[in-house]
């Protein structure tokens, strides 16, 4: 693995600050390493993403710009017919699940 020189790391931490800003994130071109999802299959990953995007949508609005984020790495990570099909069958509606609240 490749080890960061601190000037690309100080590129790196500026365009991330800059990205919670303005909500732009295309110059992520690889999703980072996510913890959560250690293993080769990326299904769950891309599956949460998705899931993330529109949580942070209703709990912080439309204009909230670190949502975008969400936006960026379910794009790169799911394949076209994937959100396709997560829309079908409303996948974003069964977001409360895991927020909390009592399933009683």
């Amino acid at each position: 693995m490749k080890e960061w020189s601190d000037e690309e790391l100080q590129v790196y931490k500026r365009k991330a600050q800059e990205s919670k800003k303005t909500g732009d994130y295309s110059w992520i071109t690889v999703p980072p390493y996510d913890t959560r999802f250690p293993n080769v299959n990326q299904t769950p990953n891309c599956r949460q993403n998705f899931i993330d995007y529109f949580r942070c949508k209703r709990l912080y609005g439309d204009d909230y710009p670190p949502c975008n984020y969400f936006h960026r790495m379910y794009s790169l990570l799911c394949p076209k017919i994937w959100v396709g099909y997560y829309f079908i069958i409303n996948i974003p509606i069964q977001t409360d699940r895991g927020m909390g609240g009592s399933s009683c």
